[in-house]
C-alpha cells in the first residue's frame, strides 16, 4: 500500500510539473504586441510648398488686415543651414503700403516640425514639433528682423520638415494667420 501511495504521489508531482512547464511554454510563445516605433521619414509629396491658414489649402504669403494695419506673415522653406549641421526655418512680417496704424513690433513664432512614420505601418504618420522659437521683431525680415528655429542633424538622410509661422501684432488683435512651409531636407534630426 505504501508503494502505491508513493507511486501515486510521484505521478501527481510529475503531472503538476508537466502542466506547469506546458503553461510556461504556452505563455512564452504568445506574441507580444510591440508599441509603435516612429522614425523620421521623407514626406511623400516631396515637401516644398507654402500654405496659410488650413494646411490642406495651398496658398502663398498674403497680406492680412488687423483692425488698423495691413501686414503679411512670411517664412522660408526649412533648409540646411550654412554650417550643414542643422535644419533652419525663419519667420518674419512686413507691412503693406502705409505704416500708420501698424505697431512697431510683432511677436513672431516659428515651429519646426519633422515628419514621423510608424516603422511597422508607413501609413501611420504625423508632424511632430521638435523646436519652437519666438521673438519680438520689427517688420522687414533679414538679419535681426526674423525668428529662427533650428534642429541639429545626425546624418544626411532625407527627411520631411515643416515650419509654422505665426505673427501676432503687439497691442492689436489680428486674424489667425499661420503660414506653413514644407520641404524634404537631407538631415536626420539628432533627437526627436
Amino acid at each position: 500500500m505504501r508503494n502505491r501511495i508513493l507511486v501515486l504521489g510521484a505521478a501527481l508531482v510529475m503531472a503538476i510539473a508537466l502542466a506547469t512547464l506546458t503553461l510556461e511554454v504556452t505563455l512564452a510563445e504568445e506574441p507580444k504586441e510591440e508599441p509603435p516605433q516612429f522614425e523620421p521619414a521623407a514626406h511623400p509629396d516631396g515637401g516644398g510648398g507654402s500654405e496659410i491658414g488650413d494646411p490642406d489649402e495651398l496658398a502663398g504669403d498674403i497680406y492680412q488686415s488687423s483692425t488698423q494695419c495691413n501686414y503679411a506673415s512670411h517664412g522660408d522653406d526649412p533648409h540646411l543651414s550654412s554650417s550643414n549641421d542643422a535644419v533652419s526655418a525663419h519667420g518674419w512680417w512686413t507691412v503693406s503700403g502705409i505704416t500708420w496704424g501698424c505697431p512697431e513690433y510683432a511677436d513672431v513664432e516659428v515651429q519646426l516640425q519633422v515628419w514621423l512614420c510608424n516603422v511597422y505601418n508607413p501609413n501611420d504618420c504625423y508632424w511632430k514639433t521638435l523646436n519652437k522659437s519666438e521673438s519680438r521683431i520689427r517688420p522687414g525680415g533679414g538679419a535681426g528682423r526674423r525668428t529662427t528655429a533650428r534642429i541639429l542633424c545626425s546624418t544626411s538622410s532625407e527627411i520631411g520638415y515643416r515650419s509654422i509661422i505665426d505673427v501676432d501684432l503687439v497691442g492689436q488683435s489680428d486674424p489667425d494667420d499661420n503660414v506653413y512651409k514644407s520641404a524634404n531636407v537631407r538631415c536626420r534630426p539628432l533627437a526627436w
